[in-house]
């Protein structure tokens, strides 16, 4: 039986030992790297591996962390920096070769405890089978059983009639054959009903409606709408955006062929009340001119550092259902943080913490600017004020932020296969500088060097 064996480095708790053996204990893979920077996809590809096992013997014990995360001390954020990157490795292992759980050897009470509070981050558990404790996915994920046309559930928590008809009928159009609709309706009258009534008589989709006893407000509605879906991939559509047809079709295929992504995004359009086109604001000026597959930690890094959502509204994405699935209490959150006003951001972080992100260069859907968000855009800006830095918060109790600048992405060509073969197999990353906030022509390495050499007035005021 093949053999893998993540192990931490005692004397270098800063740097991951990746060791993978096949059943006669020949050494077919080594890689140290720092602890900053997530497994090129094609070490997450052996498709020999049957058991992982997570030897902790030589790991340096960390500290227990203290609550909240964001008071540790400088210590305690390198080693649970260590201890998280290697969690999420795990996690990234077992789901990129079908393998239902990762051995845990020579664990000692210090390390079981930190285990137990930092492995939900990144969707896992502690367990023990058949004698052995054992880290496994919180929640069984069906990414490999045979689909040909895996089922997407589309997520409606429906509020405003207006242009609710706009946004089913995007859907309609979709190219992806394979859909339902799931429309939650927190409006105290009988508008949205009547819309999605109308609609679902003549749609091809399957729609589900569900009437709100009480108002939910929007984080909890979308948290009822995921609840009643039943898809593998999920996608958000508010009820004033519109989706391109192409656009579950590309953000599916993505998915499929990068089982250690959990997150598909794309550029998006910003549209008037009568869907014209509107100029770009700087959260949604394109970063990339070609399909990419992004590290999910540089990718956080970005979003959080730089205060900004350029990966978009819940409209923008699709994820994996079994991604955000399992756990007590709230649904979305980053590290322990609510981030009240922003849940797309804390989606998008908490994701991106569990797996890798794809990036598509087409604007594939739009999100309408009209005035009747206006008193809803002002309370959640309220709140983004204070949420944002309290999920930066938590961010900058590891030590990732330190290994990166925030205007940089770490990131590998998307080969153009639908065929379910490994698109980034024997590849390196590539550091992205983002143009919107990088000086015209910047070099990533030298951007790079300049952040590890702290050369930034971000660490003259820590």
């Amino acid at each position: 039986m093949s053999c893998g064996v993540l192990e931490l480095d005692a004397q270098s708790p800063e740097h991951l030992l990746l060791r993978v053996r096949d059943g006669d204990g020949r050494e077919v893979t080594t890689a140290r790297q720092h602890i900053a920077e997530a497994l090129p996809p094609s070490f997450a590809r052996n498709r020999g591996l049957r058991d992982l096992t997570f030897n902790l013997a030589t790991a340096a014990a960390p500290p227990r962390p203290a609550a909240p995360l964001a008071e540790t001390d400088a210590v305690t954020a390198v080693t649970n920096t260590a201890l998280l990157s290697a969690l999420r490795h795990v996690a990234i292992l077992l789901r990129a070769n079908d393998l239902s759980a990762c051995a845990l050897t020579s664990m000692s009470e210090t390390v079981a405890a930190a285990l137990d509070q930092l492995a939900p981050f990144v969707g896992l558990v502690r367990d023990r089978i058949d004698g052995r404790d054992v880290l496994r996915a919180a929640v069984a994920d069906d990414v490999h059983e045979p689909d040909a046309t895996p089922l997407v559930s589309v997520l409606v928590a429906g509020h405003n009639p207006r242009y609710l008809n706009a946004a089913l009928q995007s859907v309609e159009k979709q190219t992806w054959p394979n859909i339902e609709i799931v429309v939650c309706d927190d409006n105290p009258g009988a508008a949205v009903a009547d819309v999605v009534h109308r609609f679902a008589a003549t749609s091809r989709c399957r729609v589900r409606y569900f009437k709100n006893e009480t108002r939910l407000g929007v984080r909890r509605n979308y948290e009822r709408c995921l609840r009643e879906s039943s898809g593998r991939y999920i996608k958000f559509l508010n009820d004033d955006d519109v989706l391109d047809p192409p656009c579950i079709e590309r953000m599916v295929r993505a998915l499929e062929r990068c089982p250690s992504a959990h997150l598909a995004t794309s550029h998006r359009r910003r549209i008037d009340e009568r869907g014209s086109p509107m100029s770009d604001q700087l959260a949604t000026v394109p970063i990339t001119k070609t399909d990419i597959y992004v590290d999910g930690l540089s990718l956080i890094n970005a979003l959080l550092m730089l205060g900004l959502n350029f990966v978009g509204e819940p409209s923008t994405a699709m994820f994996r259902r079994s991604a955000v699935e399992g756990g007590d209490g709230e649904r979305f959150q980053f590290l322990g943080e609510m981030g009240r006003g922003i849940v797309d951001m804390v989606m998008w972080t908490q994701l991106a913490l569990r797996g890798d992100v794809v990036f598509l260069a087409d604007r594939l859907s739009s999100f309408r600017i009209h005035g009747e968000q206006q008193t809803a855009t002002t309370n959640v800006s309220t709140l983004a004020l204070t949420a944002i830095p309290a999920l930066r918060d938590r961010w900058l109790a590891f030590d990732f932020f330190t290994r990166i600048p925030p205007n940089v992405l770490r990131v590998l060509p998307l080969a153009d296969t639908t065929d379910g073969r490994d698109a980034q197999a024997a590849r390196d990353w590539q550091l992205l500088p983002m143009s919107t906030f990088s000086p015209p022509n910047a070099n990533a390495e030298v951007l790079r060097a300049q952040w590890l050499a702290k050369e930034h007035p971000f660490f003259a005021e820590r």
